[in-house]
């Protein structure tokens, strides 16, 4: 320890630290001035590696140096020892030189390790696809065009960044950087490398030419490292027009980048409007749509619109959120604007649009024909696809059609974006719905991979839970739900009802809604759709206890008690029906709290069509024909708030049900088949009145006395499909299904739906147990013939 002391005090009387510090320091200039001037003389890559390995091995000489030698008023001479006696000093000499040689050799690797290493070029994995690298433009012409070299890197960076997921190097840092002479640009190689420096993928190399009358401003687009072009853009124009010229080229530039893979509408966009910060808003909307932030999408969508009011694909995402959210007529509003000021779209886009509106407003027919004319000249248009599988999978079964249709154009967008949030959640509830449990977890893990809003994640996890009936997963979704937004309980409760279809072990998703800190309107609608549960189960008996509390939160429970007396094999004597007609006769609809629960109560400009429906089918039901047919009457003349078709199917409803009592079979199916079947989107899902599932119901039994049992098993599936209350309808339709497979000499059939009725009520009221011990016969017989 002495002798090391006695080194390390050697080392600083003989100032190896000093020189070590100041050859250190110096050789740090010395590679900064290089990096910078090396490029400019357009020397190669290995000039500077050169200078970095013969600073790096003329440390050690310099710190050996300092050891034997001291620069004195004399000159150079060398350092006189310490005393000590000969043997000593020899020895202490030979150890110090050769650790004072080790010491700097390891201390200057470090140094020069630490500085290489920091400004390598980042490997391609490191590259950021979204960000980019403005360079200098080459600038022919006059010279008093010469500030457009350097200004360009400033106002096109400007222009870029934001934009969607782009962000642009810093132009300060890019240029301080760069050392070319003006008016000069870099060369592709060069530039690579540089934008590499920084992180970025993409970088930009232009021109500008002409002069101030008459100027072309030109840039390429390039992927970094390989430096290949993908695009280029030219814009002539005056200088003094030099930011629209800007902004246009921008827009170029946004349209080769913009969206997700042949996400077209996105790209389309940034050739739609002038306005770079309305088109800046637009891709922030988009990004956020395709992530489930709607409320972030509908506020970015209309500062978009704001800055430019005749951007017309804001307008119809816009228009697409907002029905997400359940907000209808703004959505129509939007969508009806948006094809007025469509004449510019390209034909593509203006079907899209034509796509939507008749979509929002439940018209199936006329919203897939929209879509398979995109399709028929686009089979990959990625927006017509994933329009026509919401159109097929949420309006099928208004048709007595299969939700499955759907699958099909659900899986040609993963086949262009195997990300695409909401078709990989789509066909994972088909999936579901199939009973396919494995594929199903396998899209539900991709969806939960695309990271999306919190709403969808609990939804997504409430389905997994539901299918794989893991108790620890289900207590984890428990405790989720009662904090998530109302989407995700919209979400969750619909996607568990459509697919298992199971009211007793559903019930607890339900649940959530009627939470004391939730919001007065989704409690009275949670505490109605218990009651539909109750009446799914076979318990009219239990029905009241949850209207009591929907009465006491919103005035809805009349509407609820007079629907439900009207069910299938529902228990409903003469007195009955008689009380329920009267208490819908002294709903005061008109005195309704307006709705501000989306997607769970009806607004209150349907509340005036449910009511004479209501009184028109009471009075159908009860045998007061004249009455049941003045409700019809009215309610066709009835004129929406909202618009749409709903009185166009709801009165023929009530005298197909009216013809249909007398025996009029057939005038009752004509009726029926001649009604629209439409109710505008988010409608449909507050109430099985405006989802037609009476209709519906009464169709597949008309159906069946015609002779067209296959279609009557149709329509009977698709009840259940289209929104929660109709699981009351559930256990009814899988009776009948039951029968007509029985008739039809298909035993298993007939087995699997009388199985599935018999589970469905085994805890029915007493009145309600023959229904079900007739069943379990028929199922006994069955089982012994096969």
């Amino acid at each position: 320890m002495k002798a090391l002391g006695a080194f390390f005090s050697e080392l600083k009387r003989r100032r190896v630290y000093r020189v070590a510090v100041v050859y250190a320091a110096v050789a740090f200039v010395i590679w900064q001035a290089a990096e910078i001037a090396f490029p400019a003389l357009n020397l190669p890559d290995w000039a500077l590696t050169l200078v970095v390995v013969l600073t790096l091995a003329g440390f050690p000489i310099a710190v050996v140096f300092a050891w034997a030698f001291d620069i004195t008023p004399e000159g150079v001479r060398r350092t006189t020892p310490a005393a000590a006696s000969p043997a000593v000093m020899v020895r202490s000499a030979v150890r110090a030189r050769r650790l004072a040689a080790a010491a700097a050799v390891v201390v200057l690797v470090i140094v020069a390790a630490w500085w290489i290493w920091g400004r390598r070029p980042s490997p391609a994995s490191q590259l950021s696809p979204n960000r980019i690298a403005v360079f200098p433009f080459a600038v022919r012409g006059g010279e008093d065009l010469l500030y457009l070299h350097e200004g360009m890197v400033h106002l096109l960076s400007s222009a870029l960044d934001g934009a969607g997921e782009l962000r642009t190097v810093d132009p300060h840092a890019l240029l301080s950087g760069l050392s070319l002479d003006e008016g000069d640009a870099p060369d592709p190689g060069t530039a690579a490398a540089v934008a590499a420096r920084y992180g970025a993928g993409l970088y930009v190399l232009g021109s500008v030419v002409g002069s101030a009358e008459r100027i072309e401003v030109t840039a390429s687009l390039y992927g970094a490292p390989r430096g290949a072009r993908t695009t280029a853009e030219a814009v002539p124009g005056r200088e003094t027009d030099i930011q629209d010229l800007v902004d246009e080229l921008a827009r170029g530039l946004v349209a080769d980048l913009a969206g997700r893979p042949g996400d077209r509408l996105a790209s389309l966009a940034a050739r739609t409007t002038r306005s770079i910060p309305a088109l800046k808003a637009y891709l922030a909307g988009h990004r956020a749509l395709h992530r489930g932030d709607m409320l972030g999408a509908i506020e970015a969508f209309e500062n978009s619109l704001a800055l430019d009011s005749a951007f017309v694909l804001a307008r119809y995402e816009l228009a697409l959120t907002a029905a997400w959210e359940g907000h209808g007529v703004p959505a129509r509003q939007a969508v009806v604007r948006a094809v007025q000021d469509s004449a510019s779209l390209p034909a593509r886009e203006r079907r899209l649009l034509v796509g939507l509106d008749a979509f929002l407003r439940g018209d199936l027919q006329r919203a897939a024909d929209s879509y398979r004319r995109v399709l028929g000249e686009y089979p990959d248009e990625l927006e017509a696809n994933y329009m026509l599988g919401e159109t097929l999978f949420h309006l099928s079964s208004t048709h007595g059609q299969s939700m499955q249709r759907a699958r099909a154009p659900f899986e040609r967008v993963l086949n262009v974006d195997p990300d695409h949030l909401y078709s990989l959640h789509h066909l994972a509830v088909l999936a579901l719905m199939r009973g396919e449990y494995v594929v199903a977890d396998s899209l539900i893990e991709r969806a939960l991979a695309t990271e999306p809003e919190r709403w969808l994640v609990v939804c997504l996890r409430t389905n997994r839970a539901m299918a794989s009936g893991d108790p620890d997963l289900r207590t984890a979704v428990q405790n989720d739900l009662p904090t998530v937004e109302n989407l995700g309980l919209f979400c969750s409760m619909m996607t568990s009802t459509w697919i298992f279809k199971d009211p007793a072990d559903a019930r607890w998703v339900v649940e959530a809604l009627t939470a004391p800190h939730r919001a007065t309107q989704l409690r009275a609608a949670g505490h109605a759709l218990l009651a539909y549960y109750e009446a799914a189960r076979g318990r009219p008996s239990q029905v009241d206890r949850e209207l009591v509390e929907v009465d006491r939160l919103y005035p809805l429970g009349a509407s609820h008690r007079a629907y439900l007396s009207l069910l299938p094999l529902a228990p409903s004597d003469r007195s009955m029906l008689e009380e329920r007609l009267r208490e819908v006769e002294a709903w005061d609809v008109a005195s309704l709290p307006t709705s501000t629960t989306a997607l769970m109560i009806p607004p209150v400009e349907v509340q005036p069509a449910i009511r004479l429906y209501l009184l028109g089918a009471l009075s159908a039901r009860l045998g007061r024909d004249s009455a049941a047919l003045a409700y019809a009457d009215r309610l066709e003349q009835l004129e929406l708030a909202g618009g749409g078709d709903l009185s166009a199917t709801l009165a023929p409803g009530i005298r197909a049900a009216l013809a249909a009592a007398h025996g009029e079979l057939e005038e009752a199916l004509r009726l029926l088949e001649t009604a629209p079947f439409r109710g505008h989107y988010e409608e449909v899902y507050t109430s099985p009145v405006i989802s037609m599932a009476a209709e519906r119901y009464l169709m597949a039994e008309l159906l069946d006395a015609a002779g067209r049992s296959r279609e009557a098993l149709g329509w009977l599936a698709s009840l259940g499909d289209l929104q929660a209350y109709e699981i009351a309808y559930v256990a009814p339709a899988h009776l009948r299904r039951a029968q007509i497979h029985e008739r039809l000499g298909e035993p298993e059939q007939a087995a699997e739906h009388y199985a599935r009725f018999i589970e469905l009520w085994r805890e029915c009221d007493p009145e309600l147990r023959p229904l079900v011990e007739d069943a379990e016969a028929r199922l006994a017989q069955l089982r012994e013939q096969t």
